[in-house]
């Protein structure tokens, strides 16, 4: 089986996985930064359906 090195890449899949690996670290981010903004308990929380 052939090694997976980062000159066996193109330079147009190295900018996608790029991308994608920024996407991703950035929406894990935003996931804990705007948790403080939302209602106390939201929708899911004990007092739902009351």
């Amino acid at each position: 089986m052939a090694q997976l090195t980062s000159s066996a890449l193109s330079p147009r899949y190295r900018v996608l996985l790029a991308g994608v690996f920024s996407q991703l670290l950035c929406i894990g981010i935003a996931r804990f930064a705007y948790t403080p903004l939302l209602a106390p308990g939201g929708s899911h929380g004990p007092a739902a359906g009351r």
